[in-house]
């Protein structure tokens, strides 16, 4: 871009920044906001809900405990983990929230079904969130790394790697969570059997789309200015950039957090309050309707989830009772019962909301969805060791060091750190067999690690270039250009693992007809589906038909029980790792999304019959659930 034309762009950003912020402003002082103070009693709800999410000593949600990951690098994770005993070499689901969330944002997920008593359930809280560390920087390099270290992590802890009949790894995410699942899916696919992402666009698409719009506008501008009378020109052109500026006016908060940092502050101590307010109220338009007086309980909750743990929560480790089991193993990992305390980065953000704030903002000021991300040794060679078709054994390379996952409830002997995911053999039921296709949806989980191709950067991280080049030598071709080459084959952004993208038709960030044009592109090289919701918003993972289609997904790909069918029609069970078969007619009502996708591009598919399987079958009967691609 022309130095001037860098310039001019930067001003118009910072322009539009300005004026999202005293939007923001004067919509407080309307509001009330601005001055407005907190009462006793909603202070005292804020600290019972802070108390009941981020207590250490007790647990989070019934059958479900606290505990920590520590990278390498010194990066302290805290994550929620199922505390029941697994048995054998479980299925691993791995749950990651977006903004301004953290792992509560999964609560419905994980209480409001029967969840799979063979699988392991871990909701994160990413850097700068919740319980978790803070980053100096939040670029791709740091966040990539630190999740990816988590996630090797986790399944160091409960994934028999050399095991034909392993369990499972599924990813679901939301919001900047999918941002950076979908970056991993992409660029290191290796690391988990199915991803689900939710409501976020993959960015390299959508802005492929909005460059493609702009141009095509520019030629009918430059046409109509050739021949002034074609007034149709223009009208099409106006047309043509529509989602676009539709877009701008939804993401105008983005540009208000992209403002300097001292505006920033200054921004989050007038209106953040104000801003998580709407926040949190928009996201509860789509939640059953609950009495009055659980309002302010709610909100209570909702801010709880946002800010994270406060400094009552933050003074001390909790009791040897909630602590890691004495008999792990010595290690460099946290294992003693003050481990089991939040980073000193945490208590300095719940001491200061303006801190927190700037944390989590950063997410969209250092380029994490966008920048490119060079791969250190370690992920390098973690990764290939994972890959099915590298001659590298599992057992040889190891992921970062972690704490262990909390003890179970069940009266087991447990080992490696007394976790719930890792247990001996003595009293454990029977580990059920699936297939490497993985359960229901092995038409579109055919690969069983992921893609062989990803866009890995380069990164040594002080070691030598012959162990670099020794690492190529043992990957098979295809794996050395997923894991070091900067590009694959296909277009920048392309999921290259088996991906389900599930979006709401009412989400109030995006527009979907720049995000989901030509999807089917980037979602069908190893199999995949994008599934709209009619009548879901941005937080459809909290959202009852979100939250039934999230739970069909996971249980077909780990291969577990769960009823399919709605509102008692078509019901039906996805059976442990066997093939579905649909009841009723997948999709019930009109196509209500063509006005939100008008194209998805090839591979889109049509209506099929009713004794169709795949992803239609899945999720037959639920009102509203539209399979617009199937690969």
């Amino acid at each position: 871009m022309d130095s001037r034309l860098e310039h001019v762009f930067n001003a118009l950003v910072f322009g539009y920044g300005v004026l999202a912020a005293l939007y923001w402003l004067w919509f407080a002082l309307v509001d009330g906001s601005l001055l407005r103070r907190r009462t006793k009693e909603a202070e005292k709800e804020l600290a019972a809900a802070r108390r009941r999410f981020w207590d250490l000593s007790a647990s989070p949600l019934p059958n479900f405990e606290h505990a920590f990951f520590t990278t390498d690098a010194g990066v302290k994770l805290h994550y929620v983990v199922s505390s029941w005993n697994p048995g054998n070499n479980p299925n691993l689901v791995i749950l990651v929230h977006g903004f301004p969330d953290s792992w509560v944002l999964w609560r419905e997920f994980l209480t409001r079904q029967k969840l799979d008593n063979e699988t392991v359930y871990v909701a994160l809280d990413l850097p700068g969130f919740g319980g978790s560390d803070s980053l100096p920087v939040y670029d791709a390099d740091n966040v990539l790394e630190t999740v990816t270290a988590f996630v090797l992590g986790m399944r160091e802890r409960c994934i028999q790697e050399e095991d034909d009949d392993r369990g499972q790894v599924v990813i679901v995410s939301h919001d900047w969570g999918a941002a950076v699942a979908s970056r991993l899916a992409s660029e290191a696919p290796q690391l988990a059997d199915h991803w689900i992402l939710t409501s976020a666009p993959i960015t390299p698409l959508a802005m492929n789309n909005m460059s493609t719009r702009l141009a095509s506008a520019q030629r009918m501008i430059h046409t109509w200015m050739q021949e002034p009378l074609r007034l149709t020109l223009l009208r099409n052109a106006f047309r043509t950039v529509e989602p676009i500026l539709s877009q701008l006016r939804k993401s105008s908060y983005i540009f208000a957090f992209r403002l300097p940092v001292p505006l920033i502050r200054i921004v989050s101590r007038l209106t953040g309050t104000t801003y998580l307010g709407v926040v949190h109220t928009v996201a509860a338009q789509g939640l059953a309707q609950s009495a009055p007086s659980q309002k302010s309980t709610y909100t209570a909750e909702a801010l709880a989830s946002s800010l994270g743990p406060g400094p009552e929560q933050c003074v001390a480790p909790p009791t040897a009772s909630s602590s890691s089991s004495s008999d792990t193993k010595t290690t460099s990992v946290d294992t003693s019962a003050s481990s089991l305390a939040y980073a000193p980065s945490v208590a300095a953000r719940a001491r200061s909301p303006t801190l927190a704030w700037l944390n989590q903002t950063a997410y969209y000021r250092d380029g994490v969805g966008v920048h490119r991300w060079t791969k250190s040794l370690q992920t390098i060679l973690s990764l290939s060791a994972l890959d099915p078709t590298s001659s590298v054994s599992p057992q040889t390379s190891h992921s970062p060091s972690s704490s262990f996952l909390p003890r179970a409830v069940s009266p087991v002997d447990v080992t490696n750190g007394g976790g719930g995911a890792s247990v001996s053999s003595a009293g454990s039921t029977p580990r059920r067999r699936r297939s490497s296709a993985g359960g229901a949806l092995g038409a579109l989980s055919s690969s069983k690690n992921g893609g062989s191709h990803n866009n890995g950067g380069h990164g040594h991280n002080g070691h030598s270039h012959a162990a670099l080049e020794a690492a190529r030598r043992r990957s098979s071709l295809s794996v050395g250009a997923s894991l070091f080459d900067s590009a694959g084959d296909g277009p920048r952004g392309l999921l290259r693992a088996p991906t389900t993208v599930v979006v709401g038709a009412g989400d109030v960030a995006f527009d979907w007809r720049l995000a989901l044009e030509g999807i089917a592109e980037y979602v069908g090289r190893k199999g995949g589906a994008v599934v709209v919701i009619e009548r879901a918003g941005h937080w459809l993972v909290r959202e009852d038909v979100g939250v039934k289609v999230l739970a069909r997904v996971v249980a077909g790909v780990v291969g577990a029980d769960e009823e399919i069918g709605g509102d008692g029609e078509g019901e039906g069970v996805v059976e442990k790792g066997a093939a579905l078969e649909q009841r009723k007619d997948s999709v019930n009502g009109e196509d209500a999304t063509a006005a939100v996708m008008p194209a998805a591009g090839k591979g889109a598919v049509a209506e099929k019959g009713p004794d169709e399987g795949g992803m239609k079958g899945l999720l037959a009967g639920l009102p509203g659930v539209k399979v617009v691609v199937e690969r």
